[in-house]
């Protein structure tokens, strides 16, 4: 029955691949790429000029971590349906196993969108903190500490119900 639940979370991952890779058909259609391209290489170099003469008024770090815990906050895609409480229900002692896939997957997918915000945000404290790697490295290990906690207290919480 386990493999049952992977077979189903898979297939609702594929559904779910599928129907985003049709909508996005119709939005990076056309000239959209290459005006993204446009802003991304406006952005770099705006970013850079900006670099040279950086405030020192602004508490960066406040907003820096504002914006991390920000994206650090998403809910779990479970990728159930509605129907799925009435015909799943005989299934549900083997759902443990569905809902620790759909806890990696949406763990892992957010995980993306943190790892550039903290590469677009190194050459900003790379800068402020006078060329000194080692703080950066400090925070970069603490925010990976809070994402593993945060997973290890989801998967324990999924393995409770169990």
């Amino acid at each position: 029955m386990r493999n049952q639940a992977t077979t189903l979370f898979n297939k609702r991952l594929h559904a779910l691949r599928k129907e985003k890779n049709y909508y996005n058909k119709f939005i990076f259609n056309g000239h959209f790429m290459v005006f993204l391209l446009i802003l991304l290489g406006a952005f770099i170099f705006g970013y850079g000029e900006w670099l040279k003469h950086i405030p020192t008024n602004i508490n960066f770090a406040l907003i820096a971590a504002v914006i991390v815990a920000l994206t650090s906050i998403f809910p779990m895609r479970p990728l159930l349906k509605e129907a799925d409480k009435i015909f799943l229900l005989p299934f549900e002692k083997h759902m443990s196993q569905f809902m620790r896939h759909a806890i990696l997957y949406s763990y892992f997918a957010r995980i993306l969108i943190q790892l550039i915000i903290v590469i677009v945000m190194f050459p900003l404290f790379y800068n402020i903190n006078q060329h000194n790697v080692a703080f950066y490295i400090w925070v970069w290990s603490q925010c990976i500490n809070f994402s593993i906690c945060w997973f290890t207290l989801k998967m324990a919480m999924v393995s409770v119900g169990t």
